[in-house]
């Protein structure tokens, strides 16, 4: 079914009677297509917009909380009146709501970008000693799926890069606990980062579940758990989108590669420092 739109008026004599009329009609299909893609675009951005927000607003609203447990809990750990268990329970606590606040840092900075507000600071920094203090963050992680993290970094030689630290370290981070979470029990994952004089590149390579070519159309959607959410593999989607926009605002790169059943490499490349 079409548009028409006709628009039309009387034509009078000298005494004011109708002798004829006369108008025009015009086929506007076209037209009302367009203005209901884009009123159906408004809506759908308003929607997103407001989603957004209401994140964020949550987001913060559990930030403050959680600070206030994480300090208790960092105050029993160092409590020495407290028993080895209670102590090591306290621990627990620590390492479930640093995750906890780490997870929602990434919906802050990811409705952040969204409404613009995301900024980065590069500086010179050392991707080396970066990775090894997320190696380490992440060892508790690790050893709870038996999988084993390998390192592969040059021996004395820095890895400059114009990177923000705090940046580079979610991007990692999630990369990392990606790759331990979505491998199996005896599995591996190796991180290797080679200077290749105008960009440092970062690898991350598991020995996981991998990716179909379908998942990795989709991979960086946000909130998109590329159907994990039925594999009870705790998650939220949000961590690889995030890192993609990191990388890209820092003048870096972001790509994958993957095979069902033989896991996935993510490789990220971030501007080399100048010499």
């Amino acid at each position: 079914m079409g548009w028409l739109e006709a628009r039309g008026d009387a034509v009078r004599n000298e005494a004011g009677e109708i002798v004829k009329l006369r108008g025009v009609v015009m086929e506007i299909t076209n037209r009302r297509q367009v203005e209901e893609a884009r009123m159906q675009r408004d809506v759908a951005e308003a929607a997103s917009h407001n989603k957004t927000q209401f994140l964020s607003r949550v987001s913060h609203e559990l930030r403050t909380p959680l600070n206030a447990v994480l300090g208790f809990a960092q105050l029993s750990q160092m409590d020495e009146t407290l028993s080895p268990k209670h102590r090591q329970w306290a621990g627990v606590i620590m390492s479930s709501g640093q995750h906890m606040l780490d997870l929602i840092e990434d919906i802050l900075d990811l409705s952040g970008a969204e409404l613009g507000h995301l900024s980065v600071a590069p500086v010179d920094m050392d991707l080396g000693v970066l990775v090894l203090a997320s190696l380490a963050e992440l060892t508790m992680l690790a050893d709870q799926a038996q999988v084993s993290l390998v390192p592969q970094l040059p021996q004395g030689v820095p890895l400059r890069v114009m990177g923000d630290p705090r940046r580079v370290r979610q991007i990692v981070n999630n990369l990392l606990s990606n790759a331990i979470k979505y491998n199996h029990a005896g599995g591996r994952v190796t991180l290797t980062a080679i200077d290749r004089g105008p960009v440092v590149e970062l690898r991350v390579e598991d020995t996981g579940v991998g990716m179909s070519l379908a998942q990795l159309e989709r991979m960086f959607t946000p909130f998109d758990r590329l159907g994990a959410e039925s594999t009870g593999v705790k998650g939220s989607g949000i961590g690889l989108a995030l890192a993609k926009k990191l990388v890209e605002m820092m003048g870096g790169e972001i790509r994958v590669h993957s095979q069902p059943g033989k896991g996935s490499a993510f490789l990220v490349t971030l501007p080399a420092a100048s010499p």
